[in-house]
């Protein structure tokens, strides 16, 4: 007899056989509560909610402006800068066939130190407009003045644009990464354009991440 409303979470032994005649019976007793319970599932307990860390990215392709998000995390973001590429350049003769142009610099700061929901400026380098031209260069800043140009005092990741190729069919080089020495941040922000036109190459790009 098991006692009703109780849940036995074991194997159920019967000790001898019954027969056509001699049936074997388990019954409950006790006046109320539900029919007994024999399992064998065992109650797992400890178990927490599971913590998820989730990680934003941001592409900036245009614009000159952004607002840093409220969730801005100053210890866990980065930010990535690519310059735009140097535009290709035509031959000036049948032995001198052009050469493409350069690519851009990348650059990546983190942990940077951003105010959460204050505006910031950047740039986005564009690829070469013209034949031979240098690309546009990219970079983040952590306010909205100092920002002029990637030598800014408010500068936080920069890259170069890539350098024109040349008719002798030189290529152009590649751009440089601007090192800058100050905190920078787990939002990721990219900022990047694509260049139109037959001799533009690929235009900066910067990520960021939060």
């Amino acid at each position: 007899m098991f006692n009703r409303g109780d849940t036995w979470r074991e194997q159920l032994t019967v000790p001898s056989s019954g027969d056509a005649t001699g049936n074997i019976t388990f019954g409950a007793y006790g006046v109320t509560g539900a029919s007994p319970i024999i399992t064998g599932a065992n109650n797992i307990t400890g178990f927490s909610a599971a913590t998820i860390n989730a990680t934003s990215k941001v592409f900036l392709v245009s614009g000159t402006s952004t607002t840093v998000p409220a969730d801005w995390n100053n210890s866990n973001n980065s930010i990535e800068t690519i310059g735009g590429g140097g535009a290709g350049h035509d031959g000036n003769s049948s032995s001198n066939k052009g050469a493409g142009g350069g690519g851009g610099a990348y650059s990546k700061a983190t942990n940077v130190t951003l105010t959460q929901s204050a505006t910031v400026n950047y740039v986005v380098g564009s690829g070469g407009a013209t034949t031979g031209a240098t690309g546009g260069d990219t970079y983040f800043c952590n306010a909205t003045s100092n920002c002029l140009s990637i030598a800014g005092a408010a500068v936080v990741s920069g890259a170069h644009g890539g350098v024109g190729g040349h008719s002798n069919s030189t290529g152009g080089a590649g751009g440089s990464t601007t090192v800058v020495s100050r905190q920078v941040a787990e939002l990721s922000i990219l900022v990047a354009m694509a260049a139109p036109g037959r001799q533009q190459e690929a235009a900066g790009v910067v990520p960021v991440a939060h």
